[in-house]
């Protein structure tokens, strides 16, 4: 599957350069993890992450916002938003909460694709998506 992780940073940059660094990783390391997996209703997931300022504003808090799935296109688009109150300024304990944040919002996305498949008549994998995600923040070895 395709794996797609887009950042907006606004207004005063309050996000470490740790926090930065990490996003380039998991980038990555979700993608390695999802590259060889197949899902029968979803082939491609684009998340969008904002971070800070100007484009948190928009949201109320840190969390899922807009999430939208083409049955058609097998696509599912999201928003997760980080409000700038999430970041101390201490660069291990901001990419801890970010990296626990961002793991949540991913399984809590996935829940998300299983119900609009489910209203459509499809079936998600979703035990499968959540392994990759565990996997890919290192900690695959649990399922709850």
């Amino acid at each position: 599957m395709e794996f797609t992780i887009r950042t907006i940073y606004g207004g005063a940059d309050r996000v470490t350069p740790a926090v930065v660094q990490s996003v380039r990783d998991i980038r990555q390391r979700i993608k390695v993890s999802m590259q060889d997996t197949v899902f029968s209703c979803l082939q491609e997931m684009d998340v969008c992450l904002c971070f800070n300022g100007d484009v948190s504003t928009y949201y109320d808090k840190s969390g899922i916002y807009q999430p939208l799935f083409y049955k058609a296109k097998k696509k599912f688009i999201t928003t997760i938003c980080f409000d700038a109150s999430e970041w101390s300024g201490d660069h291990e304990e901001d990419t801890s909460t970010f990296r626990t944040l961002l793991r949540d919002y991913l399984l809590e996305a996935g829940a998300i694709v299983e119900t609009k498949a489910s209203k459509n008549k499809l079936e998600f994998e979703r035990l499968l998506f959540d392994r990759c995600i565990r996997n890919a923040f290192g900690d695959g070895s649990s399922l709850d």
